[in-house]
């Protein structure tokens, strides 16, 4: 049913919660998962959307960003299941969006990030993707 789980990161406990209920899924389904972590495009452009500060060089972004993947998946037994880590670069909603549509069954992201609107009930960038995702989301708290 699920042959591909993408799972959308930025570090943040929730998408650690969405990884995890990914996992439980992978394995009752013999999926693989993609541990993606978009890095902003433009980070001056959207401050919605940007998990990380302002004044930083491409390649701090970079290592950032494996920081990011490498606490994302701390402390997280995968088992048998096959965990690929990408990093994109641009917008995170309409990136996450992009890459489900090159094959994903499943969306897992977590209710809210570590943008500025992290106390809303769900994070933008989790409303734009179920608004406009290709497949299933499942949204973890």
């Amino acid at each position: 049913m699920f042959k591909k789980i993408l799972v959308a990161t930025d570090g943040s406990e929730y998408s650690r919660h969405a990884l995890a209920a990914a996992l439980e899924i992978a394995k009752q389904f013999g999926s693989e998962i993609e541990l993606l972590h978009v890095i902003m495009k433009h980070p001056n452009m959207i401050a919605s959307e940007v998990t990380v500060g302002i004044d930083m060089t491409s390649m701090e972004y970079e290592a950032l960003s494996k920081t990011v993947m490498e606490d994302t998946m701390k402390g997280i037994e995968a088992g048998e299941v096959k965990i690929e880590t990408k990093i994109v670069h641009g917008y995170p909603s309409q990136a996450v969006v992009e890459e489900a549509k090159k094959g994903a069954d499943l969306i897992v992201m977590g209710t809210k990030g570590h943008g500025p609107w992290a106390g809303a009930i769900m994070g933008s960038v989790t409303q734009r993707v179920v608004s406009n995702a290709p497949c299933p989301v499942l949204v973890v708290k």
